[in-house]
């Protein structure tokens, strides 16, 4: 039975933002028959000895395809909810005493079978609620991801519907017609504008302000701390910006991650195959948001 504070050691969580490429990196590290894919019924077959290596990579490419014929990424339909069978919001407001009774049982079968396992936490916040439920888990956190995000989403940000009908209130009709959407797009309206935003107006349209700088700034700041608690047994720095660069970047840096998880090596060729296409179809069909 799952008990908590759970001390399996077979379990990664890889912390990084919204599509800074964790998933593809998951995927890569469970093509290894010592490690399962997010997904309950396909570990139930792996299990059963339905679904194996070349099983997975075929998997990853079906859903590729399904991807690039609807012009729309779905993580390849795999995730943790689908693997542990509930949201990893619930590690933030759930009593973890009583979550591990709604963890699908295929993690039961998991366990004893001491294979490998990944979970996703996409902020530091997540990453200390999830740890305190698996404090012996591995981590690989991500940093310079930045770059690789604005351009897989080609950052043409739309401005927000709240925030476009706040300025259609309060704008005077020598004022832009759309307002901005920074502290930086702020910076550069004119003196009178900025003078009326702030004083006439309280300042509120910061409210719905793109808030990314200093997400970014408190992520870095959390993962400097997270750095000085944790050994280089349990922590593991990933690069999007140098990782991603290149099939052969990915293939050095994805080596020196699967021997610092003890897993066996994977076929090169199969690995360069699917990262040509992942990063080909990621940029493909991602719409501008």
């Amino acid at each position: 039975m799952l008990d908590y504070p759970n001390n399996y050691e077979n379990i990664t969580i890889l912390c990084y933002p919204n599509n800074a490429g964790g998933n593809f990196l998951i995927n890569c590290l469970s093509l290894s028959d010592q490690c399962v894919f997010r997904d309950a019924q396909l570990v139930n077959k792996q299990l059963q000895g339905k679904f194996n290596y070349y099983d997975k990579i075929q998997y990853l490419h079906d859903q590729l395809n399904i991807s690039q014929q609807n012009n729309k990424w779905n993580d390849l339909s795999l995730g943790c909810s689908n693997l542990f069978g509930v949201n990893n919001n619930l590690y933030l407001v759930e009593y973890h005493e009583l979550l591990l009774f709604q963890f699908d049982s295929v993690i039961n079968k998991i366990i004893d079978k001491k294979l490998n396992m990944f979970l996703v936490a996409n902020s530091t916040i997540y990453l200390e609620a999830i740890l305190k439920f698996w404090p012996n888990a591995k981590v690989i956190v991500f940093t310079d991801y930045r770059n690789f995000i604005n351009k897989r989403i080609n950052h043409h940000k739309k401005v927000s519907t709240q925030l476009l009908s706040y300025w259609n209130k309060i704008k005077d009709p020598t004022w832009p017609s759309v307002p901005p959407s920074s502290q930086d797009e702020f910076i550069q309206l004119p003196d009178n504008i900025k003078h009326e935003l702030k004083n006439e107006f309280n300042y509120e349209i910061s409210r719905w302000f793109d808030q990314q700088p200093l997400w970014d700034k408190l992520f870095i700041d959390s993962v400097g701390i997270i750095q000085q608690r944790y050994t280089n047994q349990q922590l593991l720095m990933w690069n999007v910006e140098n990782n991603y660069k290149s099939s052969q970047n990915f293939i050095n840096q994805f080596n020196a991650c699967r021997s610092w998880l003890n897993l066996p090596e994977t076929d090169e060729s199969d690995l360069i195959t699917y990262f040509e296409r992942w990063h080909q179809i990621i940029h493909q069909i991602n719409q501008p948001v």
